[in-house]
């Protein structure tokens, strides 16, 4: 989810994130989604809408044995906490306007050995099997 410190000039509405993010969570039946926010009151949030559907959030806080061991690293160090973990996700899901979602998106895809597939061909750029990339027509330059 991204509406944090990024300084986003066309931050998305963040209900499309939350439907978009738990649609591919589903259709990838996932039981949990990670997600990379600075935002912890949306954070929260989410986590409500999510348990609906029966689906866990899990974030950096909860992946260090204590708050200390994340407090003690500095803002870009949190965030690669967040982009280690992203690179190795089954699903990857990210805002086309946020750059940590395509060096995300972009990374992931330098996993793929002898593949056929051309990520960055075709009317949807990083709609595959890797990396959902939403709202990318509304980030083209006019």
């Amino acid at each position: 989810m991204q509406k944090d410190s990024q300084g986003m000039r066309n931050p998305s509405d963040y209900n499309k994130q939350i439907t978009a993010y738990l649609e591919q969570a589903v259709s990838a039946n996932l039981s949990i989604i990670y997600v990379a926010s600075g935002n912890i009151k949306q954070v929260e949030a989410f986590k409500k809408e999510a348990m609906h559907k029966d689906i866990t959030i899990v974030t950096k806080h909860d992946l260090l044995e204590s708050e200390d061991q994340l407090e003690n690293l500095n803002w870009d160090q949190q965030a690669l906490v967040d982009f280690l973990v992203l690179l190795s996700a089954s699903q990857f899901g990210g805002m086309a306007y946020s750059s940590f979602s395509w060096n995300v998106a972009l990374k992931r895809h330098l996993f793929i050995i002898n593949s056929k597939e051309k990520y960055l061909d075709g009317p949807l750029v990083f709609n595959d099997k890797l990396s959902q990339i939403y709202e990318f027509a509304a980030c083209l330059w006019p």
